[in-house]
């Protein structure tokens, strides 16, 4: 997470999150929904999301979650299918280039 982000909570079940290079605001529901810009509703959106992509799986092996949560984090940061196809796409021809060339090297040794 980027030192500049900030961070806003609901309750203690955030208090896992590493907040300690960001600024954290709570906002307490009891008192008030929101506190001007503070909120929590992309969180819960997020964990959310997260949540209904990966029951898909049926769970996952707690060595994989944070790959599942990465992935997670990248379709919520890339909502189109269509650009996520693109950069999908992208990838795929930017991984086959450095086979390719990792390939001829090995072909000038043989």
């Amino acid at each position: 997470m980027a030192t500049a982000s900030s961070i806003q909570t609901a309750s203690t079940g955030y208090n896992v999150l590493n907040v300690s290079e960001c600024k954290h605001f709570r906002i307490n529901h009891s008192k008030r929904f929101a506190d001007k810009k503070n909120h929590i509703n992309g969180i819960e959106n997020f964990c959310s999301q997260a949540k209904h992509h990966m029951s898909k799986f049926n769970g996952v092996l707690k060595e994989h979650f944070g790959l599942f949560l990465m992935e997670c984090e990248w379709r919520f940061n890339n909502p189109k299918p269509q650009a996520q196809l693109r950069m999908i796409k992208q990838w795929g021809k930017q991984y086959l280039t450095c086979v390719q060339s990792l390939l001829s090297f090995l072909a000038s040794f043989v």
